[in-house]
C-alpha cells in the first residue's frame, strides 16, 4: 500500500469619500493587477498623482483616501453616499464591495474624536465635536453650528470631490477659533461650509466597558463610545499641530491612545459587540473584497507545484524559543512534559488585569443567563478541566502570596461547533487582553515557530494543548474567574496546562510532539516518522499496510506521554471493530481543513474508500458578474487536480476576465457569459464523480511513475499516472495528480509552452517522490513535441535564455534519460 501526502503546500459609517477597496484601486490609479502572480500578493508601490487643488475645484475630505477616478470606468454602483436615516442598505444591490471592514473580525475600527470649543461672533465658547483627519486637504464646518456661531463669512464658488469624482457645491469660508477644554491650546483656521460631514461616531454605541485604560489620562472625548453629531473635521493643516510625542498601545485589535494638546485621542480597532446588536447588520462596514482577494489567494494557492524552500535560518526569538524549550523541558512521573512559558524581559511591566477580567465576565454572565443550554454546557467545561486537573481553585489566603510574577487574569468567553463530534462548545481564553499598563500577556511571550500514505486512519489528540503541563511557578500568569451560578462567590482559578489563547501555545505543544518523535526514533522508526510528518496540530492523518500494529503502536507511544488518541475513522472496519470510543466511526472526512469557507471541497468517504465533490456552489445567480464569476471561482479547492480539465477552463476564464475593462458589477459579456455556463454546466455534475483512495494494486510487487505533459496556444499541463503490477501479473493504472497553467498573455511560441509544460511535470513529479516512502521502480517522462526532447539533450549554455533556464532546472529535476516521445 502506497502512503501519500494530501495537502495544499502551500462601523464608522462613512461619508462619500472615505472608503476604498484594495481590487478596485487598481483600475482607478491605472495600476495592473496580476492575480496569476505571487510577487504580486506583495507588491505595495501603487502610485498616483495627487490631488490639486484650486479655486474653482478642490479634492479633499476623506477620513483616509483622496483619490480621483476615471470617468471612463467608474461603475455607478461604485458611488459611496451618505447613510441616510433607517434607510438600510439593500442586502441585494451590489453595493457592498464599498464597505471597509473584514468580516473574518469582530472588530470595529473607531475613529477618534474629540470634544474643543469653537468661539462664536461674541467670542463665546461653543462646545462641539471634532475628528482630526490627516486625509483631508481642508477644515470643515457644519452648516448647522455656523449658522449658531453666526460668523462672518466669505462667499466663494468651488467644488469639493473625493472618491469616485463625487462632487459638492461649496459657497462660503469662514475663519474659526478653536480652544481645548482642559488646556490653554488655540488656533486659528480657515474653514469650509458643508451641510454634513458624516452621520454620528460611532455608528452606534459601543460597550467600552471591557477595555480598560489607564489611570490619570484624561480623554479628549471621554464619550468616544456614544453616538454623537461630527461638527468640525480638523484637516492635515491642522492635525500635526495637534499631536504630542506619547502614544499608548492597548494591545492587539485594541485602540491605541495618542496624546494630543486637546488631550488624548482614542482610535484603532476594538474587538468589542456593538451594545445594542440590532442595528450592526446595517451599519457595520464589511469590506467584501477583502475576503473575495484571500478566497482567490487560496485557489492560486492550491494549485501551486513549486517546492517552497525549507526553513533553513531562523529567527533569533525563534531559536531562543528552542533554546528554552531544551532547558527547561522536563516529563512528570506520569510521562507528561511539563514546559516552561518563554517570557520576554517586559513580564515585569505586566499591570493590573483583574479588573477588565472580572468586567468580561460578568458581560459573559449576563449572556449565559440568557441562554439556558448554553450555560450548562459552559459549566460542564469548566467541570471537566477542574476534575482533569487541567486548573485549580487558588485558596483565600493564597492569592495575595509573594508571586515569581505579577498574576495576570485571563478574560474568556465560548465557541460553538455544532459540527464537531466530541467538543460542541470551546472556551476560548484572551491572553490578548491589556491590563492597565496596556501589556497583555501575550505581549510578554516569545512566540515560536510551530513545529511540525494512503489513508488507512485518521484521528486527533484529545486536548492535546491541556496535555502539556506548565511550570508552576508561572500558574500565575494564567488566571480565570468563575462561578457556576449568581448566588456563588466569584472564585479564582489558575490554569495548569497550555492554554489556547496564548501566542506561545502553538510552538509549546508542536514542540512537544516533535520531541516524543525524537525520543521513539531508534525504537519505532515507523511511528516517530508519522508523528513527524503526519501530524498537522492535533490531528493525525497516516496508513499502513499491518491495520493492527498501526492502531496499537501509535496509541501506546502516545500514551506513554499522557496523550490519548480519539475521534477514529478508517477504511478498515478490522481497527473500528477494536475501538471502543463511540466516536470511532466510518465517516467522510473533509480534507480542506483551511479558515475560508468552501463549498467545493474534495471529500474522503471512509466506508467506500473513495474521494467526492459535495458542489454547493449556487451556480445560477440572478446576475452574472465579474464579482459573482470571481466568488464562484474561488470556492473551488482541487489540489490533486481531479478536475484537471474544468479547473483549465476556469483559469483560462478567470484570464479573460481580468483583460475585460468592465467593473466589479457589471454585466459580463456574451462570450464570457457563455463560456461561464459551459463551466457551471460541468460543475454540477461533479456531485456524481467518485475516485478510488488506492491508487495502487495490491500486493503489487511493481510501480511505476509515468508522466505526462502537453500544451497549446493557451494554456499547458502535466499529470502523473501510477501504474502498478502483482505477483500475478494484474496490472492497474490510476490518475495520481495533475496541475495546469494558462499560458502568459505575452505571445509565446508553442514549443516554448511545451518546455513549460515539461517543467511543470518536473516539478510536479519531485513533489510526488517526495511524498512517497520509497523510490518507484521507473519513472517514465512523455512530452509531446520533438523539440523539448532535442533541447533536453543539449547543454543549457547552447541556449537562449529563457530555453536555457528551464532546460537546466529540468536536468537537475530528473534523469534526462527518462524523457521519451
Amino acid at each position: 500500500m502506497v502512503s501519500i501526502t494530501l495537502c495544499c503546500i502551500s462601523n464608522h459609517l462613512v461619508p462619500m469619500l472615505l472608503v476604498i477597496t484594495i481590487l478596485s484601486l487598481a483600475p482607478m490609479l491605472g495600476t495592473y493587477y496580476n492575480p496569476y502572480s505571487s510577487a504580486h500578493a506583495n507588491t505595495q508601490n501603487i502610485s498616483h498623482s495627487s490631488a490639486h487643488a484650486n479655486t474653482q475645484n478642490i479634492s479633499i475630505p476623506s477620513a483616509h483616501a483622496n483619490i480621483h477616478t476615471n470617468k471612463n470606468t467608474r461603475s455607478e454602483d461604485s458611488s459611496i453616499q451618505p447613510y441616510e436615516g433607517t434607510n438600510f442598505p439593500n442586502p441585494n444591490n451590489h453595493s457592498q464591495n464599498l464597505y471597509c471592514s473584514n468580516t473574518n473580525q469582530d472588530t470595529f475600527v473607531l475613529l477618534s474624536t474629540a470634544f474643543i470649543e469653537v468661539l462664536d461672533k461674541n467670542h463665546k465658547p461653543i462646545k462641539c465635536k471634532a475628528i482630526p483627519d490627516n486625509g483631508s486637504q481642508s477644515n470643515f464646518i457644519t452648516r448647522d453650528l455656523f449658522q449658531k456661531l453666526n460668523l462672518p463669512f466669505q462667499t466663494i464658488k468651488m467644488f469639493v470631490s473625493g472618491i469616485s469624482e463625487n462632487c459638492t457645491n461649496i459657497s462660503k469660508r469662514t475663519e474659526l477659533k478653536i480652544k481645548s477644554i482642559h488646556g490653554s491650546f488655540s488656533l486659528n483656521i480657515p474653514a469650509l461650509v458643508i451641510n454634513k460631514i458624516t452621520e454620528k461616531l460611532p455608528p452606534f454605541s459601543l460597550n467600552a466597558s471591557n477595555l480598560t485604560l489607564p489611570a490619570n489620562i484624561q480623554l479628549a472625548d471621554p464619550e468616544f463610545f456614544k453616538p454623537a453629531e461630527i461638527d468640525i473635521l480638523l484637516g492635515a493643516s491642522v492635525f500635526y499641530d495637534l499631536l504630542n510625542a506619547s502614544q499608548i498601545k492597548l494591545g492587539k485589535n485594541n485602540p491605541v491612545l495618542q496624546d494630543t494638546k486637546l488631550e488624548w485621542l482614542v482610535s484603532g480597532p476594538i474587538n468589542l459587540l456593538p451594545s445594542n446588536p440590532q442595528h450592526t447588520n446595517s451599519l457595520k462596514c464589511t469590506d467584501l473584497n477583502n475576503d473575495l482577494q484571500n478566497s482567490l489567494q487560496l485557489f492560486w494557492n492550491s494549485q501551486e507545484t513549486t517546492e517552497q524552500m525549507p526553513k533553513t535560518q531562523y529567527s533569533l526569538e525563534d531559536t531562543e524559543c528552542e533554546n528554552h524549550f531544551k532547558a527547561t523541558t522536563r516529563r512528570d512521573s506520569f510521562g507528561k512534559f511539563i514546559v516552561s512559558l518563554p517570557l520576554k524581559t517586559n513580564v515585569s511591566k505586566l499591570g493590573d488585569s483583574f479588573q477588565i477580567a472580572l468586567k468580561r465576565f460578568y458581560n459573559l454572565e449576563q449572556k449565559l443567563n440568557k441562554n439556558p443550554n448554553l450555560k450548562q454546557s459552559y459549566c460542564d467545561f469548566i467541570s471537566e478541566y477542574k476534575t482533569l486537573g487541567h486548573m485549580s481553585e487558588i485558596v483565600s489566603n493564597s492569592i495575595e502570596n509573594p508571586l515569581s510574577y505579577p498574576p495576570y487574569y485571563l478574560p474568556h468567553h465560548c465557541v460553538e461547533k455544532s459540527d464537531s463530534l466530541t467538543t460542541r462548545l470551546r472556551v476560548v481564553f484572551d491572553g490578548s487582553a491589556s491590563s492597565s499598563s496596556g501589556i497583555s500577556i501575550n505581549d510578554c511571550l516569545k512566540i515560536g515557530s510551530t513545529v511540525q500514505n494512503d489513508f488507512v486512519l485518521t484521528g486527533d489528540i484529545a486536548k492535546m494543548y491541556r496535555q502539556f503541563m506548565i511550570e508552576p511557578n508561572q500558574r500565575c500568569l494564567q488566571r480565570i474567574l468563575w462561578r457556576d451560578n449568581l448566588q456563588e462567590n466569584i472564585i479564582h482559578f489558575e490554569l495548569n496546562t497550555v492554554t489556547y489563547g496564548m501566542s506561545s501555545s502553538a510552538f509549546l505543544a508542536t514542540r512537544c510532539l516533535g520531541q516524543i518523535s525524537s525520543d521513539i526514533q531508534d525504537s519505532h522508526p515507523v511511528e516517530s516518522q508519522v508523528i513527524k510528518y503526519d501530524t498537522y496540530v492535533d490531528n493525525i492523518i497516516t496508513g499502513a499496510s499491518d491495520e493492527e500494529a498501526l492502531l496499537n503502536n501509535l496509541i501506546e507511544i502516545i500514551k506513554l506521554y499522557g496523550l490519548d488518541l480519539r475521534k477514529f475513522s478508517s477504511n478498515s472496519q478490522f481497527i473500528l471493530s477494536d475501538l471502543t470510543e463511540p466516536s470511532a466511526q466510518l465517516k467522510t472526512l473533509i480534507l480542506d481543513d483551511s479558515q475560508s469557507h468552501k463549498t467545493l471541497a474534495i471529500s474522503w468517504n471512509s466506508k467506500q474508500d473513495t474521494f467526492f465533490y459535495d458542489s454547493q456552489i449556487d451556480l445560477h445567480p440572478k446576475y452574472v458578474t465579474k464579482r459573482v464569476i470571481l466568488s464562484r471561482i474561488s470556492q473551488v479547492f482541487d489540489p490533486l487536480g481531479f478536475l484537471g480539465p474544468m479547473v483549465l477552463q476556469v483559469k483560462i476564464l478567470l484570464q479573460k476576465l481580468w483583460l475585460l475593462k468592465i467593473d466589479w458589477d457589471d454585466p459580463v459579456p456574451t462570450n464570457i457569459l457563455h463560456i461561464w455556463k459551459n463551466v457551471t454546466y460541468h460543475l454540477s455534475q461533479i456531485n456524481y464523480f467518485e475516485i478510488p483512495r488506492q491508487v495502487t494494486i495490491k500486493n503489487f510487487v511493481l510501480l511505476e511513475f509515468h508522466g505526462f505533459c502537453d500544451s497549446s496556444i493557451n494554456a499547458f499541463g502535466a499529470c502523473i499516472y501510477v501504474r502498478s503490477t502483482d505477483y500475478f501479473g494484474n496490472i492497474a493504472v490510476n490518475l495520481l495528480v495533475s496541475k495546469s497553467r494558462v499560458a502568459p498573455l505575452k505571445a509565446v511560441s508553442l514549443s516554448r509552452l511545451e518546455l513549460c509544460g515539461a517543467l511543470l511535470l518536473s516539478r510536479l513529479m519531485k513533489k510526488v517522490l517526495k511524498a512517497f516512502n520509497f523510490q518507484p521502480n521507473k519513472i517514465c517522462y512523455y512530452p509531446d513535441s520533438t523539440v523539448v526532447l532535442c533541447w533536453l539533450s543539449l547543454e543549457p549554455r547552447q541556449l537562449k535564455s529563457y530555453v536555457c533556464n528551464r532546460v537546466s532546472e529540468i536536468q537537475q529535476l530528473t534523469d534526462t534519460n527518462s524523457w521519451f516521445i
